[in-house]
């Protein structure tokens, strides 16, 4: 559960923290459209489970 909550996160903070693929421009996109995705899922889990 906390790999879906924070995955997309660690991974982007590990990206920083190590400096791997920092200047490799499609690769930071589509992490940041996963990490988008992945918001996106857990807001919607989340709110199917509050309603």
């Amino acid at each position: 559960m906390l790999g879906a909550l924070f995955g997309g996160v660690g991974a982007w903070m590990g990206q920083r923290l190590l400096r791997h693929k920092t200047r490799k421009e499609p690769f930071r996109t589509q992490l940041g459209m996963v990490i988008v995705v992945h918001l996106i899922g857990v807001a919607a889990v989340f709110w199917l489970l509050l309603r």
